[in-house]
């Protein structure tokens, strides 16, 4: 539907103005005949549709009083004669036919042949009380539609004279005027032809003319003009069309001149050009903008050019003026952001990072205001010191995460010994120590009575309990062998029933979704990020009540693990410099990581932690053990 509208559209945009007048033209003639032949014809059809109603009403009540006689008599042939006569004296009746008060055709005009039943009850005298009068009826038939008049013969009687008329002199009538009317369109169509070519020829010459003279100047001549033009809108137009070619001759000479001036700011752009780079440091960084600003102001031929960096720990700043600066160049204060005559012109030029987030700003100072071109150029390397010192700090980042990675290596190495040494000391102190006293009572259980043998049995039942009991707890504290066979959801309930026998601390656990499908990784992913906040939990938080929420959504695993303890300033121990003081968080961001995941930590002091980790299930990444 659009496409056909804009084909139309399109279709009479290009037709000439001059076929646009004649179809206007046309399309208003013929819509005032054809409202005015409309009107016409229903007027004159309810007229004649009246009249021929008239008219059958008057005939069949004529043949109704001239009737009564010959049907008291009996007279069937002059009835018929009556029939036959008035049948003869008009042409548009269609049929006549008389009935008596049993509704029996006595006489009828259809010759040898019959009224049918239908068309004798299609029409019947209308009853006022005690009188009858005649009824009129449209009936709409095969021949068309009939005008049927029902009129009583007499009272006593009870006899019906039915006459039918056609609308024969009404369609011709109709055709008539119609024709009239066409002949009388076609006249006015004629004459509106020859005055509408007239008038297009007045004003289509001089749009010709101007449209010739366009085509001269595309060409590359602009010496042509208009001579004669007429005194309307249109030689309005020519006169201001011949003004336009004067300033564009003008312009046309002023153009090289441009031309050489853009050639030589194309040179020195080259120069600012050459300055974009990355830097690796702060002293690389130092010594470029110092250049550039220098730069800046000899090559644009500034008064004066100002860089002001806002790091996050200072604002660093430089500065360069021409000799005849009016500016204040010995203090850094918001009195460089102006001139200090008020004809000089003033630019400030943003720094931002990708994310909009303001870094600093670039400030000029010039003698004359800038063109578009060189503020379109002073905002082009605006945004590219944007993104070098944007970089560099993210330079900086990748720095930090190194180290950090570096100091989480050095701490897993460590882990492992102190693992290790754990793991033997548990086996002397505790389950060599649980052997041992199961010799001693073996060798009293040797050399006792019957009742000390049976309290020995009890208390070896008692000593392996015991050292199963620890063996099982250096396996879990290794790795809960129920997370590789029941999976992660009943690793993290039994975990946190530990939790709360060990603590005394109110641990609420919420898990739903299905994680039948999570791969090794991602298990001991989240369960390790639950046993690290709730170990951090009970070492620090001094927490009455914790709340873990495990959920999967089949695109997406989330934790949700929040206390009621004391709380920590979290820009203090994750936004510095790692130490080793914080590597369970950082470690737990690096997990994460990792699996391409997202880790917030959010704390307010005396109001609790939240910890909210999002990690997704199907992303494109190599299987890396976490573990």
């Amino acid at each position: 539907m659009k496409k056909t509208k804009k084909r139309t559209i399109d279709f009479l945009s290009s037709v000439s103005i001059e076929l646009k007048i004649y179809g206007m033209v046309l399309i208003v003639v013929l819509t005032v005949t054809v409202i005015s032949l409309i009107v016409v014809r229903i007027s004159i059809a309810n007229t004649l549709t009246m009249q021929i109603e008239d008219r059958a009403k008057s005939i069949s009540s004529d043949i109704a009083s001239r009737s009564v006689d010959p049907l008291l008599t009996h007279n069937i042939f002059a009835l018929q004669s009556l029939i036959n006569d008035t049948m003869n004296s008009y042409e548009d009746i269609e049929y006549i036919f008389i009935l008596n008060k049993d509704g029996e055709v006595v006489v009828h005009s259809n010759g040898k042949g019959f009224i049918s039943p239908d068309l004798i009850n299609s029409n019947q005298v209308k009853s006022e009380g005690d009188m009858l009068e005649t009824s009129s009826k449209k009936l709409f038939t095969n021949k068309g539609m009939i005008l049927d008049s029902a009129s009583p013969i007499f009272p006593d009687l009870g006899g019906t004279v039915r006459a039918g008329l056609t609308q024969k002199s009404l369609n011709e009538a109709l055709m008539k005027v119609t024709n009239q009317m066409i002949f009388t369109m076609i006249g006015v169509m004629l004459l509106s032809g020859v005055v509408v070519f007239g008038l297009t020829r007045i004003l289509t010459i001089p749009i010709s003319n101007l449209v010739q003279l366009t085509n001269k100047v595309y060409s590359g001549n602009l010496t042509e003009r208009i001579s004669t033009y007429p005194k309307d809108e249109i030689g309005k137009l020519t006169a201001s069309f011949n003004k336009m070619l004067d300033s564009l001759q003008k312009s046309e000479m002023d153009k090289e001149i441009y031309i050489e001036k853009i050639n030589n700011r194309n040179k020195e752009l080259s120069l600012l050009n050459s300055l974009s780079q990355n830097f690796k440091d702060h002293v690389q960084l130092e010594e470029t903008l110092q250049y550039f600003v220098k730069q800046l102001v000899q090559e644009l031929d500034l008064k004066s050019a100002f860089i002001e960096i806002d790091w996050k720990e200072t604002k660093e700043r430089y500065f360069n003026h021409s000799s005849s600066c009016a500016i204040n160049c010995t203090h850094f204060s918001s009195d460089l952001y102006t001139c200090s005559r008020s004809e000089k012109e003033v630019y400030a030029f943003p720094l931002k990072t990708g994310k909009g987030n303001d870094i600093g700003k670039i400030i000029i100072c010039s003698t004359s205001r800038l063109d578009e071109p060189f503020l379109k150029i002073l905002t082009s390397l605006a945004a590219q010191l944007s993104v070098s010192i944007e970089n560099l700090e993210l330079w900086k980042e990748v720095k930090k995460k190194e180290e950090v990675r570096l100091m989480l290596l050095e701490k897993i190495i460590h882990v492992q010994e102190d693992e290790r040494k754990r793991i033997a000391r548990e086996l002397h102190d505790e389950t060599s120590h649980s052997l041992s006293s199961m010799l001693v009572e073996l060798k009293l259980l040797e050399e006792g009575d019957e009742e000390q043998k049976q309290r020995t049995i009890e208390t070896l039942r008692s000593l392996v309990r015991q050292t199963i009991e620890e063996v099982h707890h250096m396996a879990w504290q290794l790795r809960p062998s129920i997370l590789d066979k029941f999976g992660l959801k009943v690793a993290i309930e039994r975990y946190v029933e530990e939790f709360k026998k060990s603590t005394n601390i109110d641990a609420d656990l919420i898990i739903k979704g299905s994680f039948k499908s999570l791969n090794p990784e991602l298990e001991t992913a989240i369960f390790r990020l639950v046993q690290e906040s709730l170990t951090n939990i009970t070492k620090y938080a001094k927490a009455e009540n914790v709340s873990i929420i495990v959920l999967s959504t089949g695109q997406q695993v989330s934790v949700v693990i929040e206390d009621d303890g004391v709380g920590f300033d979290t820009q203090s121990v994750l936004g510095n410099d790692p130490s080793k003081e914080h590597l369970g968080l950082l470690g737990m961001h690096e997990r994460i990581a990792l699996l391409n995941g997202t880790l917030h930590i959010e704390s307010v002091i005396d109001q609790g932690t939240t910890v909210l980790a999002k990690v997704p299930l199907l992303s494109d990444r190599s299987e890396i053990n976490v573990s």
